[in-house]
């Protein structure tokens, strides 16, 4: 008998407490707090702003398992789950190597609200290769995001990016940044441009310059960080970009 690997034995841990929570069957899932923390994320009108930090991942659910982390630990350094969220093995030895610690809370964090409602006023452009787009879109929720063409050459897409409202905000992911950055300090005078290498960069720019577009590194930005950006960027925003 063959040996099972980690992502079977997590499948096999994930399926069994999905059917004992389907049945009633076990306090694990009928009421697991960090189920119930799940539910209480509701989208509500406030006056509050909470900080967005880049650096830590939520993940509501339990059990957590490989397939919850996978590919998110670039950046990341805490995990924030439920009060009593269960982590398979695999997951604390993979939080161990990416020196990444576990807070608990009775819910996790609220996601990103405007003064005004669920939705955070304006719109962002995003130039991104591959399916990039849609994990971008999914994880900045509450923010309108519009996804731009990627099979244009280089320089139409400077000129597409030229041809915006110099009000609105976009964000180019280039498989060559430096020649993008290049193409645009020849072709578009109106677009203010910050090549921004990780999300520290970000207030800096803002500060500096109050860039309208953000160039990054394909290859160094997952989509869920981009995601992250865009909304850390809405909040710079809605405080004005001087706080």
């Amino acid at each position: 008998m063959s040996q099972l690997n980690q992502h079977e034995l997590e499948s096999i841990v994930r399926m069994v407490v999905d059917r004992l929570r389907d049945s009633g069957a076990a306090s694990v899932a009928g009421s697991s707090p960090a189920v119930a923390a799940t539910n209480q994320i509701t989208t509500s009108n406030t006056t509050t702003v909470p900080t967005v930090d880049l650096g830590v991942l939520v993940v509501p659910t339990s059990p957590i398992t490989l397939d919850d982390i996978e590919g998110k630990l670039a950046g990341i350094h805490t995990l924030k789950v439920g009060p009593r969220a269960l982590l398979t093995p695999a997951v604390k030895d993979e939080l161990r190597r990416a020196k990444v610690v576990v807070a608990r809370g009775d819910t996790p964090p609220q996601p990103l609200q405007t003064r005004t409602g669920s939705t955070i006023a304006g719109s962002y452009n995003v130039v991104a290769i591959g399916d990039k787009s849609s994990i971008i879109k999914s994880v900045a929720k509450q923010i309108s995001i519009n996804a731009l063409p990627t099979s244009l050459t280089m320089l139409d897409t400077v000129s597409q990016l030229a041809s915006l409202d110099t009000n609105q905000r976009s964000i180019w992911c280039a498989s060559r940044p430096y020649a993008a950055m290049m193409a645009i300090g020849k072709a578009a005078d109106s677009i203010r441009t910050a090549f921004v290498q990780q999300a520290s960069d970000l207030k800096q720019a803002v500060l500096e310059i109050q860039p309208n577009l953000l160039v990054l590194d394909d290859a160094r930005w997952s989509g869920y960080q981009v995601g992250r950006l865009i909304h850390a960027w809405a909040r710079i925003g809605e405080q004005g970009g001087s706080k």
